[in-house]
């Protein structure tokens, strides 16, 4: 039987967001065990959504370091829907076609 080359653990866990700074990319959440992590964050893709401070996140624990990988609850916040002719503060997040907006960039 030939050996296991480049396999390593992942572990994963809900953590509640503590800090978020995007301005410095850095965001720190407590384990269940009151354990307060550094998390990274990286995405394949050119959407990024920043996590809120107070969510619940699943967070995986690659190689000793912590990345977000999912929100863990659904949000009980609701956008309204997109209407050409609304006014919208600057920031302000709408529904379209399935996908949220902020300042014109898809959040999730």
């Amino acid at each position: 039987m030939a050996p296991i080359q480049n396999m390593h653990r992942v572990n994963k866990k809900g953590a509640k967001i503590l800090t978020v700074e995007p301005a410095t990319q850095t965001i720190h959440a407590s384990l269940g065990a009151g354990q307060v992590v550094p998390v990274n964050m990286y995405t394949y893709t050119p959407v990024v959504r920043w996590p809120k401070v107070g969510e619940t996140w699943w967070l995986r624990e690659e190689n000793g370091s912590w990345f977000l990988d999912s929100v863990q609850e659904q949000q009980a916040e609701t956008f309204p829907d997109y209407a050409p002719d609304g006014a919208y503060a600057e920031g302000a997040v709408v529904k379209f076609e399935g996908k949220h907006f902020s300042l014109g960039e898809i959040i999730d």
